[in-house]
């Protein structure tokens, strides 16, 4: 099990990899995003039930004024 400062449960998450949302654990180590793999769990000191939220980790706007 890893350990981790913030743990996000129960959200919809759009990682980037998937085209559908799917139901996983992200974590939060320091400035270090986590997402738990299929044997993977997290154990967090603080825990944020996201049930019910869409989360997208890492997601950058690629919008450019230039």
């Amino acid at each position: 099990m890893k350990r981790v400062d913030w743990l996000i449960k129960g959200a919809r998450v759009h990682d980037g990899e998937h085209f559908l949302p799917r139901g996983t654990e992200v974590g939060i180590l320091k400035d270090t995003l986590c997402l738990a793999g299929d044997e993977e769990n997290f154990a967090g000191k603080q825990v944020i039930n996201a049930r019910g939220l869409t989360l997208s980790p890492s997601f950058i706007d690629c919008h450019n004024h230039g």
